[in-house]
């Protein structure tokens, strides 16, 4: 079995969501400039905060966003690893949010579009994962309807891809890398810092430490992670 493999127990879960949760809620348009590299401008990110969301108190699934000059919202799912009802579980959400934003929208308004991307920080190895997964809910042989689920497998990405998003928040995954070791972090880190107000950059450091946490490869292992360490020490965000 490979180290990242390993079960992960309830608390050091709890901890990446938290986590995640702190820092995408903090700084939106990073996380909106990794979603949408392609978009040559963003504006109005910001979370959407509608029945759904106070019902789900998550108000972190659903980032809108204005770009290029079109309004849409990115839903977000951050999973450990996959699991066999996530694709019924996105639809789900997808759908409600869907008639949240037609509910809440006034007449004549445009409404958003919605994609579903599902972050994956850990799984299988071998095999990479497609860059989209559906959920059909026509029968075959008819035109497919449903919901095309776009697929963000940061563990199976080298540092050189996580750095191409040009988004600072995105770097937290790099503990998560297929390349990262304790020869190749510390120059990451050292970019990151060079390039990102100080405040930031301790979040983004926290961030970093607790998936190195949860990767349970080697080089992660508490007396490996010292320049993880140094990065987060300037401050203790408070997470809650």
């Amino acid at each position: 079995m490979h180290p990242s493999d390993a079960p992960i127990d309830d608390e050091a879960a709890h901890d990446v969501d938290l986590t995640l949760r702190h820092v995408t809620h903090r700084f939106p348009d990073e996380l909106a400039r990794a979603l949408i590299p392609e978009a040559r401008t963003l504006d109005g990110c910001t979370w959407l905060d509608t029945q759904l969301t106070a019902r789900e108190r998550r108000m972190d699934k659903s980032l809108h966003v204005v770009a290029d000059g079109v309004a849409r919202v990115e839903h977000v799912e951050w999973q450990l690893r996959w699991t066999r009802d996530l694709l019924l579980r996105a639809f789900e959400y997808h759908a409600l949010t869907t008639l949240a934003l037609h509910d809440a929208a006034k007449e004549g308004e445009a409404v958003p579009r919605v994609r579903s991307t599902v972050v994956l920080l850990r799984g299988r190895r071998r095999t990479p994962w497609p860059a989209y997964r559906t959920f059909r809910t026509t029968p075959p042989g008819e035109r497919f309807s449903g919901l095309r689920v776009r697929i963000e497998a940061v563990y199976q990405r080298t540092l050189a891809e996580l750095a191409s998003r040009r988004s600072p928040l995105w770097m937290a995954f790099a503990p998560l890398a297929v390349d990262a070791s304790a020869d190749t972090l510390p120059a990451v880190v050292r970019a990151l810092r060079s390039r990102t107000p100080p405040m930031r950059f301790a979040e983004l450091a926290v961030a970093m430490t607790v998936l190195a946490d949860a990767d349970g490869r080697a080089w992660t292992r508490p007396n490996n992670q010292g320049t993880l360490a140094e990065g987060a020490r300037d401050a203790e965000p408070d997470l809650s």
